[in-house]
């Protein structure tokens, strides 16, 4: 049985942030006494999002599809200043706005970029809201930026020339600006003109004149703006109480949803099997670790099948490599071959990392399905150098930044290791003796390190498994515990009075909130960016069962991800199953 410098930037510090934001109403019921508005212009006031039909800002292609104030690529360093609100490209958007949604694609980048849209009157962030490789395909991306006092935005290239296509969706303006709302009912429709005399009969006469057009009937009032939900707040639905999420769908709309905690199963039969197929007709082989693309594609380290698989939303499965034979080959596909792989990151072009456990390696997939080492070798042990020179032991975690630099939790070494995208391999943190000690980098110890996770600041995240700990790891170099403390329990509540029982997998979503797979309390746990911990999903009794929040059953899960939606997915190793929380 199944069971038991810090990050490399470039010059300046960037880091890719996803600034979420409200779009449309959606159905569920909204409760707790009412909802403040979403504050989305900076200054405290309260405001509202008026949805428009999407309109064409800026396109800087050369004509016939330039609009805007540029027909030439954005350049290495270069700004490009936007005004927003008045009559702009094929926008009308009124002087009240403070914000926007834009649909920004980034077409034909001739370098790996940071591309970073920011109100025209500040100073340029350390933040990026689009990150682009050379020759990447054209990409969308759904962006909130405020505007500044004269309703305009800078956008910012970091490196080679990009072009820049901006379509509005909406735009965020104070409440009662102009009296925002639903649309009043329609005016009554004026009466019929009379109609013209008939020609005489005998010979075709002329036609009698038209009667006269009825008069317009007067539009209806204005609605007052109704309250838009915000991230938090109480929700109902299906007689579920549940908490507003807000993010993006897998179209990079705004999205808003109310999260329940609700499990459900969406893939596996629960017998430890190879089949592909769809929803429960699937089987696999004690499933490890999941990680989730930005397209909202899920894959799976099937362990027992040494294979990685590939599933779809609604639960169709696939293989995306490895034979099935356990052993050790690059290749395409079927072609290769993994050994007990346990945990997986995909980037943002959707290359998939595996931390390939009894191989003792750390693998690439690339989307065509194209397996290579990029570090480690065929014996377990400790070297850091090139990668080809590189050892690794057991590692069983694998986390990857916006810049490609991939982390990975060397397992039975006790430490924090990188591989940078030219091959380079470095000790982040851990030393080689298993123990337990925060600090500097180079003395701080860990235990059978497992899961781990990055967040836009750069802060590492590390499922501290044998420690039963949650620890952080700063870009400065220090490391601190989150969450957790010397003996394991399953304690809900702030820092060091929590408790877990082997973490292993860990997520982060777009707000900083941890996920925590732990493992053997047969939960999935939460952990604010403060350390504040709180229990999802399961209540510690071994079982397969659907449910909301401490009605689920779980089997020593093993991995976790987390959408751009909110929405969690669980690696249910022990029950052979795939599940979700929503």
């Amino acid at each position: 049985m199944f069971i038991s410098s810090i990050v490399a930037r470039n010059t300046q510090k960037y880091s890719r942030t996803r600034w979420a934001a409200i779009g449309a109403a959606v159905t569920v019921t909204i409760g707790g006494g009412g909802l403040a508005f979403v504050d989305a212009g900076g200054g405290g006031a309260a405001s509202v999002f008026v949805p428009i039909s999407p309109c064409r800002l800026l396109d800087t292609r050369p004509a016939p599809s330039t609009v805007g104030p540029r027909s030439t690529p954005i350049g290495p360093g270069d700004t490009l200043t936007v005004q927003v609100t008045g009559v702009n490209g094929d926008c009308t958007i009124p002087a009240t706005a403070t914000a926007i949604i834009i649909n920004t694609t980034t077409v034909g980048p001739t370098a790996g970029s940071f591309v970073t849209l920011f109100p025209a009157d500040v100073a340029k962030p350390n933040a990026s809201n689009l990150n682009t490789t050379a020759g990447q395909n054209p990409t969308p991306n759904l962006v909130t930026v405020t505007l500044s006092t004269t309703g305009a935005i800078k956008i910012f290239n970091l490196a080679g020339n990009v072009d820049i296509i901006g379509d509005i969706a909406g735009y965020f303006e104070p409440a009662g600006a102009s009296g925002t709302g639903p649309a009043g009912p329609a005016g009554a429709t004026g009466p019929a003109g009379a109609t013209g005399p008939a020609g005489a009969t005998g010979a075709t006469g002329p036609a009698g004149p038209a009667g006269a057009t009825g008069a317009t009937g007067a539009t209806g009032p204005v609605g007052p703006a109704g309250p838009v939900p915000g991230n938090g707040d109480a929700c109902n639905i299906d007689g579920l109480a549940g908490t507003i999420i807000t993010g993006f769908d897998v179209d990079h709309n705004a999205s808003i949803k109310c999260f329940t905690s609700r499990m459900t199963t969406i893939a596996g039969d629960g017998t430890d099997g190879f089949l592909d197929g769809n929803g429960l007709d699937v089987k696999f082989g004690f499933p490890s670790g999941v990680a989730v693309d930005h397209t909202g594609i899920i894959y799976i380290a099937d362990f027992d099948n040494n294979r990685i698989r590939r599933m779809t939303p609604d639960g169709t499965v696939t293989t995306l490599a490895g034979s099935g034979v356990e052993g050790f080959a690059d290749g395409t596909g079927l072609a290769a071959q993994f050994n007990r792989p346990q945990n997986l990151a995909v980037d943002n072009v959707g290359n998939v990392y595996v931390a390939d456990t009894s191989n003792n390696r750390i693998r690439k997939i690339t989307s065509a399905g194209v397996v290579t080492t990029i570090g480690g070798g065929a014996t377990a042990g400790f070297a850091d150098g090139l990668a080809a020179t590189s050892l690794f032991s057991a590692p069983r975690g694998v986390a990857v930044d916006t810049v490609g630099n991939v982390y990975v939790g060397d397992t039975a070494n006790h430490r924090i290791r990188m591989i940078t995208p030219g091959g380079t391999v470095s000790t982040v943190a851990g030393i080689a003796t298993a123990g337990f000690l925060d600090g500097p980098v180079a003395t701080a110890q860990f235990s059978a390190p497992r899961g781990i996770a990055i967040d836009a600041a750069g802060n590492i995240y590390v499922g501290d498994s044998a420690n039963n700990r949650v620890r952080k790891i700063t870009p400065t170099g220090v490391v601190s515990t989150l969450a957790g403390g010397a003996t394991a329990g399953s304690t809900d509540g702030p820092g060091a009075t929590a408790r877990f029982n082997t973490p292993s997998g860990l997520a982060i979503d777009d707000f900083g909130n941890i996920y925590v797979a732990d493992t053997l309390n047969r939960r999935i746990r939460k952990v604010t960016p403060a350390g504040v911990v709180s229990s999802l999903a399961g209540n510690g009794s071994t079982g397969s069962a659907d449910g909301v929040g401490t009605n689920a059953r779980m089997n020593n899960p093993f991995g976790v991800a987390v959408d751009n939606s909110g929405t969690v997915w669980v690696a249910d190793t022990n029950n052979s199953r795939i599940r979700k929380i929503s």
